[in-house]
């Protein structure tokens, strides 16, 4: 019998992003609660993107 509830509903929305969406199981521990985010994402991710003035529209500092 199927199981028609909050929790089926969670669970198989989970299910489908770890295994067809492409996410990845975060650690609770890691996520900041004030901030709204989880540093060991995050940082990683930003390292990986290529600045450029054509995206943000002005001229970025030497640094970048």
């Amino acid at each position: 019998m199927t199981q028609h509830t909050e929790k089926a509903f969670e669970s198989a929305i989970e299910d489908h992003l770890l295994t067809k969406g492409g996410y990845k199981h975060g650690d609770p521990n890691n996520f900041d609660r004030e901030r709204c985010l989880d540093p060991t994402v995050l940082i990683p991710f930003i390292g990986t993107i290529e600045f450029s003035s054509d995206i943000i529209g002005y001229p970025l500092p030497k640094a970048f």
